[in-house]
């Protein structure tokens, strides 16, 4: 015979089992609705392994690029590199204005 107590122990269990369940559907049904966007990310993760295996490609369409439009080249190397220059100076004054992560102020 189970003591009072341990009754209601054991109904508890029960239903944060059950709740532990339907959390568990809830996370899987969640899931299935982000799998194309999982598909895709894997489509370009495998386009970019390929890319790295087969530098060859890239040589190519940079030279072929570079020859049908070398003033388009220039013009978006130019953006590029206004971009890539601006970000690195937002990323240093982000990191003198804001704490570190991980690390109490």
């Amino acid at each position: 015979m189970m003591s009072p107590r341990q009754l209601e122990l054991s109904l508890r269990r029960q239903r944060l089992q059950l709740r532990c369940a339907e959390q568990r559907d809830a996370l899987v049904r969640g899931a299935k609705r982000l799998a194309p966007a999982f598909a895709a990310a894997d489509a370009v993760r495998e386009g970019v392994d390929y890319l790295k295996a087969h530098p060859q490609w890239v040589a190519a369409l940079v030279v072929v690029t570079l020859l049908w439009r070398p003033w388009g080249v220039l013009r978006w190397g130019r953006r590029g590199y206004l971009a890539w220059r601006g970000w690195r100076r937002i990323r240093g004054w982000l990191e003198r204005v804001l704490p570190p992560a991980g690390r109490e102020a």
